[in-house]
């Protein structure tokens, strides 16, 4: 079953062409157009990834896509995406548990690496906690500690 991304951006430009290179890796890929757009695609499908920009020119920014990602499925990578150079950005982004922060314009090959080790770094968490439950459900210790 391929990944779900969703990419936001405001620019349509910008938002079609992270969607071609991830398509072209074999991603299933949906694109919204600033948050309230994001949101309501949010609320219908569960996303593996999302790559967001940061300034939607909207009362809302990337952050707050990031903090609604984190609430409802808090293993969802999100990547912050921008043209602010403001480093103070990508220590909030950090903050508030963004996988990575990239400045535009977009490197296809940082892109598809990041998204790469993103989704493996979900699949590995996801890993763990299944193993968890395991040990929850059959009330064994850890093996290895």
């Amino acid at each position: 079953m391929k990944e779900k991304i969703l990419v936001i951006d405001d620019i349509e430009n910008i938002a079609f062409i992270v969607k071609t290179i991830l398509s072209r890796e074999g991603y299933d890929v949906t694109t919204a157009y600033g948050y309230y757009d994001a949101r309501e695609k949010m609320a219908g499908t569960d996303f593996d990834l999302v790559f967001t920009d940061l300034d939607f020119g909207e009362d809302k920014t990337g952050i707050d896509v990031l903090k609604e990602v984190k609430k409802t499925d808090p293993t969802c990578p999100v990547i912050i995406n921008t043209g602010n150079t403001d480093y103070m950005i990508a220590s909030d982004a950090k903050l508030f548990g963004a996988y990575d922060y990239m400045s535009k314009p977009v490197e296809q090959k940082r892109l598809v690496h990041t998204v790469r080790m993103a989704l493996s770094h979900r699949a590995m968490s996801g890993d763990n906690a299944n193993t968890d439950v395991y040990r929850e459900r059959y009330k064994t210790g850890a093996l290895i500690t």
